[in-house]
């Protein structure tokens, strides 16, 4: 049989032995979960590795976008100042086309008012002209009246004449003949 005193010392022997399994074991766990871990925890790194990797790479197209569109920005206010000056140009063209057109207006009313003044000049002239060719036309329609009476007259002073020629003719004849008669009597 086995003493007591050597039980203990095989149970304390066996306990050690077991405790020491125990915490081998133990260890074994807890270095397997912290390997897993540290495994884990270095994925985790890697992926936030390439995260801030693929995060940087971004921010590095950000900047170029940005550069790019700072550069696009100075394109488009120079295009804007030039614009805008331009639109001044333009604005200061049209302020003075405004200045012709007002003056070329003025000028057109002004010769529409003397063309007017002139019309009605001509107009008052052709009515007086009316006027006399009307009293010239009543003193045709006089004289013609007067001329037909002068040619009544004078045709009956040439129808008068030609009688009374006929009649000294006749006389002279007669009287002719009577001389004639006279100087053969003798």
């Amino acid at each position: 049989m086995i003493s007591v005193g050597t039980s203990e010392k095989v149970l304390e022997k066996l306990a050690k032995e077991i405790g020491e399994k125990v915490a081998d074991e133990f260890m074994k766990s807890i270095l397997s979960k912290l390997t897993g871990e540290i495994i884990g925890l270095r994925r985790g790194v890697d992926a936030l590795k390439n995260s801030m990797d693929k995060t940087w790479a971004s921010i590095d197209k950000l900047t170029e976008k940005i550069t790019e569109l700072t550069e696009v920005q100075k394109r488009t206010e120079e295009q804007l100042n030039n614009l805008a000056r331009r639109v001044s140009e333009l604005a200061e063209a049209q302020r003075r086309t405004e200045e012709r057109l007002n003056e070329l207006e003025r000028r057109t009313e002004e010769r529409f008012e003397e063309l007017a003044r002139r019309v009605s000049e001509l107009a008052e002239a052709q009515r007086r002209t009316e006027e006399r060719l009307n009293e010239l036309a009543k003193a045709q329609a006089e004289t013609e009246k007067r001329l037909n009476q002068l040619s009544r007259i004078v045709s009956s002073l040439v129808g008068e004449m030609g009688r009374i020629r006929g009649e000294l003719v006749e006389s002279r004849v007669a009287f002719g003949s009577n001389i004639l008669l006279n100087e053969t009597r003798f």
